[in-house]
């Protein structure tokens, strides 16, 4: 008996078919339409509980906390022993870092500026901490908005209704935890321990603050904390914060002076948690991004124009640690980009791996 040849089935009507195959597949196992379930979602009674969506999955993301304008002037410095300590213009020193980082005004001065730019411990172009930005890891206390109900007097059976009365839309003052892993030399506890410092002095007068801001009257001693919560993959921010008005409320250098039995090294001295002062919170505000854009752009010396100049980082790890943040506004992503020089995007060790492959190979 001649066996028939097989019918001929194009590529095209191969993956109709398999379309089709996956659609009834989908559709008789109760998850709806194969390529529009987030749709049905949201718009169609799920019956069956048949919810095939993952969960939200989010990353901690990035905290970046600013810098302050402390008055780290010689003449303020040298009001106090402890705080002369910082009186080093030494570019090659981590008290000249910490005395950048703290002392915005004096890290830009003529005479500072081009040592600022040689200190291998301080980027003079960033606006954050970034030694603070890349030893924390927690925080706690981040609040929540919250509506104050009131409540009607009862009627002739107890019956009452409960309503609004109001919302202090986070202008209270609060208290967030920030959780830090010091590093070797302790470079973090003195860092927060000269900022504190600063401001015991100029709260009771002992030194004071810069003339600018006392005539402006700023609270030079303050910082703002910007927390992004990002996707799975580090690139686009889905949640966004900013609080204002932060300054640290003590640190627990005490704990470096106690120890238990049998502790050789002090635990205290590897971790610990920073309670900092907050006045003002904004939560999922879109002004958050154009403040942090204009902040970087400040600090870094680019305009809206010149720092289109810029080339975007590639995401890997071969390009850590290079790049200032930026936030692309206008695509409507709300894209975390981190921006650089071309000439730093180059890895001048692959080149030359290259080379030396070709000499020997």
């Amino acid at each position: 008996m001649a066996i028939e040849p097989a019918t001929m089935i194009s590529e095209d009507q191969l993956i109709s078919l398999f379309t089709m195959v996956n659609q009834q597949a989908h559709r008789s196992s109760g998850g709806g339409t194969y390529d529009a379930t987030y749709q049905s979602i949201l718009s169609s009674f799920d019956r069956f509980g048949k919810n095939t969506l993952p969960a939200n999955h989010e990353v901690a993301g990035f905290t970046f906390i600013t810098r302050p304008k402390l008055n780290l002037s010689t003449t303020s410095l040298r009001q106090d022993r402890i705080m002369a300590v910082l009186d080093n213009a030494d570019p090659v020193s981590l008290l000249f870092a910490i005395r950048c980082y703290l002392d915005t005004e004096y890290a830009k001065r003529s005479d500072i500026s081009r040592l600022a730019m040689t200190c291998p411990f301080f980027n003079e172009a960033s606006p954050f901490i970034i030694p603070l930005t890349n030893n924390l890891i927690s925080v706690a206390g981040w609040p929540d908005p919250v509506l104050e109900p009131e409540t009607t007097d009862g009627g002739f059976f107890s019956e009452d209704m409960t309503i609004v009365k109001g919302s202090d839309r986070l202008n209270r003052t609060y208290e967030v935890t920030l959780t830090f892993r010091d590093i070797q030399g302790g470079f973090i506890i003195f860092l927060l321990y000269f900022w504190l410092r600063f401001i015991e002095l100029v709260v009771r007068g002992d030194t004071v603050a810069y003339p600018q801001d006392i005539s402006a009257r700023r609270v030079c001693y303050t910082c703002s904390i910007y927390r992004f919560v990002l996707d799975p993959s580090r690139q686009y921010i889905t949640k966004w914060s900013k609080a204002t008005g932060c300054w640290p409320r003590t640190i627990p250098i005490g704990n470096f002076f106690n120890f238990g039995e049998r502790e050789n090294f002090l635990h205290s001295a590897m971790q610990y948690s920073i309670p900092f002062t907050v006045n003002k919170v904004e939560i999922m505000d879109p002004i958050i991004f154009r403040d942090f854009n204009t902040i970087v752009k400040r600090f870094s010396g680019y305009n809206d124009t010149s720092i289109r100049t810029l080339s975007v980082v590639p995401t890997d790890p071969n390009h850590n640690f290079i790049g200032l943040p930026y936030i692309d506004i206008y695509q409507g992503l709300n894209q975390l980009l981190w921006l650089a020089n071309p000439s730093d995007i180059q890895d001048p060790y692959t080149e030359a791996l290259s080379e030396f492959r070709r000499q020997f190979t």
